[in-house]
């Protein structure tokens, strides 16, 4: 039990980052970023949800992180971990260079 206690909260702390240390996290991680692939409307719809999430913050805070997070993830050669997640590569990548021109 304590195992699997271990493995699970390793792949919690590989989501932090985005980044696996064991493989099991790799697909974790590819389904919290898939939505980065969805459709441009889509993504758009998302990162509205997002902003209301982070409505207490003030809006240039929350602008700020993400554009951080988000250019990190386009200075990493590849943002899914898994041939299951790179389908979205492309469309991810196209919408985070679309959104980072559409916030500035």
């Amino acid at each position: 039990m304590r195992d699997r206690i271990e493995l699970i909260e390793r792949i919690i702390l590989d989501t932090k980052e985005h980044r696996p240390t064991l493989e099991p996290s790799a697909i974790v991680i590819d389904l919290d970023l898939a939505s980065l692939g969805l459709p441009w409307a889509q993504f758009c719809t998302n990162a509205e949800k997002l902003m209301r999430e982070f409505g207490s913050l003030p809006a240039h805070e929350v602008e700020a992180g993400r554009r951080g997070f988000l250019e990190a993830f386009l200075e990493r050669e590849n943002l899914y971990h898994t041939a299951w997640g790179a389908q979205w590569e492309s469309q991810a990548r196209s919408n985070i260079r679309r959104f980072l021109d559409f916030i500035d």
